[in-house]
């Protein structure tokens, strides 16, 4: 009758490992590390994006009571929608900084149009905030959170950027001082394909 038993490798004819091959064997394994890192870290990112949709068409009135339309900015450079609001503590910190890369970008082609979440309750509120913050782009009112809906933002601040292609290529939520960094380069990199 055959075994049919598991036998244990003989390990005593191994011969010993070397520091070379112990040094490869680490070497290999924090590459390993690094591309599975990186995979979850490009998934998530994709995950958390609305990576090419395309830009949805609305029409806003703004603080002075003109009727602004996303199609008469689209085609024409990236446009940064940033939602937000006047009780959102991270929208005070955020804007600002939104501020400046605007005014480093428009020239180029850059449109930030600020869409306010305050409601009718509030809307006296928009414009004398706005100008104390020095906030020079459109800042649009969104009375009946009809584009928060379109959009699906579900907290602020939320920055949508749209390329000139009119897709939506990057969602962020919320802020974190140094977030502005990396939208900035995301907005240098789509000024520097047209």
């Amino acid at each position: 009758m055959p075994d049919v038993r598991c036998q244990m490798p003989d390990t005593s004819r191994q011969m010993p490992v070397t520091s070379n091959q112990l040094y490869e064997q680490n070497k290999i394994g924090y590459i390993m590390k690094k591309f599975y890192s990186f995979t979850i870290f490009l998934l998530l990112f994709l995950l958390t994006t609305s990576a090419f949709a395309k830009a949805e068409s609305f029409s806003l009135r703004d603080t002075d009571g003109e009727l602004v339309r996303l199609d008469d900015y689209l085609g024409k450079g990236p446009v940064v929608l940033d939602f937000w609001a006047t009780w959102c503590k991270p929208c005070v910190k955020s804007l600002p900084k939104m501020q400046k890369l605007y005014e480093k970008l428009q020239d180029r082609g850059l449109v930030v149009l600020a869409i306010n979440e305050d409601g009718p309750r509030s809307l006296a509120k928009v414009a004398p905030f706005a100008s104390s913050l020095g906030l020079t782009f459109p800042i649009l009112l969104d009375e009946d959170r009809d584009v928060v809906r379109q959009y699906q933002v579900s907290g602020l601040p939320t920055t949508i950027i749209i390329d000139k292609d009119q897709n939506v290529v990057h969602t962020m939520r919320g802020y974190r001082p140094g977030d502005e960094k990396a939208v900035e380069q995301l907005l240098e990199s789509l000024l520097g394909e047209e």
